[in-house]
């Protein structure tokens, strides 16, 4: 059993066991202390070889998954933030949106009353100046019989 220093050691040291000991308890053994691979005696160099090329380009492929993990964690973080601040963007749009929908409501109520005050006002001139016509070229003495 490794101890928890040489373990913190070994953390990142791929394992590969190589024994005289060949029983299935042996080579359980030997991966539960942390060894990718276990080879029994007797060996043939050139599989120790392929089996070391294997980890190693597994063990960097792995790192590069890692590095990639960490990489798409921090982009989706960012994505998150972006996404938070359009959205904080939008709502405030849409209730700029709203207070100006309430503005322009109020001052079109505004412009129609204006528009009625003044249409009564115009039909009242009208009928001002058609009395006020009916009067210029009568006689004083007949203006009061024609009220």
């Amino acid at each position: 059993m490794l101890y928890p220093l040489a373990a913190m050691r070994l953390a990142c040291v791929e394992l590969i066991f190589i024994s005289g000991l060949g029983e299935v308890v042996d080579k359980v053994k030997g991966f539960a202390e942390g060894g990718v691979d276990y080879i029994t005696k007797p060996f043939q160099a050139e599989e120790v070889l392929a089996r070391m090329k294997t980890h190693l380009t597994l063990s960097r492929l792995h790192r590069k998954v890692e590095t990639q993990n960490v990489q798409l964690e921090q982009e989706i973080a960012h994505r998150k933030q972006a996404q938070e601040a359009l959205q904080r963007a939008h709502d405030k749009l849409e209730e700029l949106v709203k207070q100006r929908t309430r503005d322009l409501a109020i001052a079109n109520e505004q412009v129609t009353g204006s528009e009625k005050r003044l249409q009564e006002r115009l039909m009242f001139e009208r009928l001002l100046s058609e009395i006020s016509a009916q009067f210029v070229n009568i006689p004083p003495d007949r203006v009061d019989s024609e009220i």
